[in-house]
């Protein structure tokens, strides 16, 4: 290729080698300014765009709470928060009912003094492990007495709704771990 450039420039001016040249240059960095706009491209199209949230695992022991341990993943290129959360719990007759969680309301502080309260901000690629309670009133059952299976759901800092992965709880356990 070089060589039948060089027979061509044989016998031009000065004037059309340098444009030759300068053609070649552009075409070079053109080619190289596509790679590079393809690469990021592909690598923007694949990145993700919600938040992860999976429940590690549940204590009903407390008779004030039930206890769940959520890992929360942050994956975007943004930071978020969470807002609210709570749970859809299929329950064993099949009905699909949302538990509102205790740490949406600042009240429930004053029993439970280590409990975050939302929003909880989640920092672009960040991952954090929050215990998420579901207040216990006298008279209810646990939550693993009326939920064959729960998900968490949570409206992050665009208010839109998330849903994660959801597990399926044992009747009559007092702590269940979800990480194997």
């Amino acid at each position: 290729m070089l060589e039948i450039i060089l027979k061509e420039l044989k016998g031009k001016s000065v004037a059309t080698k340098w444009l030759y040249v300068i053609f070649i240059i552009f075409a070079l960095y053109g080619v190289q300014d596509a790679f590079f706009s393809i690469y990021k491209n592909v690598k923007e199209f694949n990145s993700p765009s919600k938040m992860i949230a999976h429940i590690q695992s549940a204590d009903y022991q407390d008779s004030n709470f039930d206890q769940f341990s959520v890992s929360i993943r942050n994956p975007t290129k943004n930071d978020s928060s969470i807002n609210n959360f709570a749970f859809a719990c299929e329950q064993y007759a099949g009905e699909l009912i949302y538990l509102n969680t205790a740490n949406n309301h600042s009240v429930f502080k004053l029993q439970k003094s280590s409990m975050e309260t939302m929003p909880i901000n989640i920092k672009k690629g960040e991952s954090r492990i929050v215990q998420i309670y579901v207040a216990k009133p006298k008279g209810t059952l646990l939550v693993n007495e009326q939920c064959k299976s729960i998900a968490p759901i949570w409206t992050d800092t665009n208010l839109e709704q998330q849903e994660g992965k959801a597990v399926n709880l044992k009747k009559g356990s007092v702590y269940t771990s979800f990480t194997n």
